[in-house]
């Protein structure tokens, strides 16, 4: 496992307008208490943006699986999430995160990232077995690509014309005005859906990038945790 350098990378902190960037590969970064739970993340820019779990029993876990040779957060698929409720981001905020499912195309919804209150703006799987974004809290929202078990970068935009992407590759619609009321990591913000799987480096930008530094930040992810 790599011990959370990643000097000889191209870092996504280059960009402007980066509020919170959690790098699970920084292990340091990471505490966790017996049977490696993790009671919080924090965030590497320093700001006290942090993620954290106070219930044990409701804690991902950490150091016990590695994507490319870097540290991930393991979540149970049952009540297993992490949040953030001081973050307040409205749109337009584009947001990174890279994750694998265990499910695969199973036809259950999951969520991957959300809004940590009601009016949720959330990122995750669907019913009908493709990658989903919803800005608001119900509807169909932006599919894109077909779930499967492989490592993902998973991108999405909230604005006037939200967009999903996985891998760089993706699809927008106008849908949705919800900015992220803190965030919730894992799980839906009614507690409902969780993610069972893996997830590592959320980041998080509080305006649209433009599809160059998408790219580029997309580019990171694959460089680092060998996504397609």
């Amino acid at each position: 496992m790599h011990a959370g350098s990643s000097s000889q990378l191209w870092l996504p902190n280059r960009f402007s307008g980066m509020v919170a960037w959690w790098d699970t590969s920084i292990v340091g970064n990471i505490t966790t208490v017996a049977g490696n739970k993790v009671t919080t993340i924090l965030d590497r820019l320093g700001t006290g943006n942090n993620l954290v779990q106070a219930t044990d029993s409701f804690r991902s876990l950490s150091g016990t699986r590695t994507q490319n040779g870097y540290n991930v957060i393991d979540s149970d698929g049952i009540d297993d999430y992490l949040t953030c409720v001081g973050l307040i981001v409205p749109q337009p905020y584009t947001l990174f995160i890279v994750a694998g499912n265990d499910d695969g195309a199973n036809s259950t919804t999951q969520t991957l990232v959300d809004s940590a209150s009601t009016g949720a703006s959330r990122t995750g799987k669907s019913t009908t077995n493709t990658w989903v974004f919803n800005a608001q809290n119900s509807g169909t929202g932006v599919s894109v690509g077909t779930v499967d078990t492989a490592a993902h970068v998973h991108t999405a935009v909230g604005n006037a014309t939200s967009r999903r992407r996985v891998d760089g590759v993706g699809a927008g619609a106008a849908w949705g005005t919800q900015g992220l009321v803190g965030i919730k990591i894992g799980r839906r913000w009614n507690d409902t859906d969780a993610w069972n799987g893996w997830w590592g480096e959320p980041i998080l930008f509080n305006r649209e990038l433009v599809t160059a530094e998408m790219h580029r930040i997309e580019d990171y992810y694959k460089a680092k945790y060998g996504t397609p």
